[in-house]
Formats: C-alpha cells, sequence, structure tokens
C-alpha cells in the first residue's frame, strides 16, 4: 500500500525520476533506451511523462507492494549522507527518507513500462 506520509502525485518533468543521496555526484547517464539506468551513485527510472498526466510515487510506506506492480530490480547505492531522496529533474528533492547506513539496497517496484504512473519504493 502507499502510505501518504511518504507518497506525492504530480507530473513527472522529462518522465525521469532520480532515486539517489540528495548529495550524490555522477548519477548514470540516460540513453533514452530501457526503464532504468543505474550505478552506484543513484539510478534513473523512466515513468509516465509530465505531459500525460501524474505519477504516484512512494517510498517505504509498507511491507507489500501495492497490486497490480511487479519488481523491476533491486539496487544497492551509496548513502554517504544516510539519506535516500527522490529527485526529478533539475535535481529537485520530493521524497526523502532516512536510513541506515552508507550503502541501501532498494527495492523497485512499476507497472512494467516506460510509461509506469505508479512507482513504489522499498529499502530493505
Amino acid at each position: 500500500m502507499f502510505d501518504d506520509r511518504n507518497t506525492v502525485r504530480l507530473p513527472v518533468p522529462h518522465g525521469l525520476l532520480y532515486i539517489c543521496d540528495p548529495e550524490a555526484s555522477a548519477l548514470p547517464k540516460v540513453d533514452g533506451r530501457g526503464l532504468y539506468w543505474w550505478n552506484n551513485n543513484g539510478l534513473a527510472l523512466a515513468c509516465r511523462h509530465e505531459i500525460a498526466g501524474e505519477t504516484k510515487i512512494g517510498i517505504n510506506g509498507s511491507t507489500e507492494p501495492p497490486a497490480g506492480l511487479s519488481l523491476l530490480g533491486e539496487f544497492d547505492l551509496l548513502t554517504p549522507s544516510r539519506r535516500l531522496a527522490v529527485q526529478v529533474v533539475p535535481r529537485q528533492t520530493i521524497l526523502e527518507v532516512p536510513v541506515e547506513s552508507q550503502e541501501v539496497r532498494v527495492e523497485v517496484w512499476t507497472e512494467g513500462d516506460t510509461n509506469t504512473t505508479l512507482v513504489w519504493l522499498r529499502t530493505v
């Protein structure tokens, strides 16, 4: 389920979300092909483009993902500030949660395509 405290719904500029430490540099390069781009500093994720409508994004809302979503993958990310952020272009943080260590594994759940309207994240 989505938890309203850690959820936002908005038109996502360029249809691109970044999941990273809010102070991260050297984020992955986006080539426009695929659903995501990843390096140890962050994850760039394709979602519904702003002109098509809103995307609902949640992080650590519950122990189980919402119905209808599938696991895109698990990604290990460096979090030296012990914070994990969801950002939109140009590096604007829309969600942020504290994490316990300087590296975190993040599960990413979506509807499975580049036009996903739901993104659910869980730190593990």
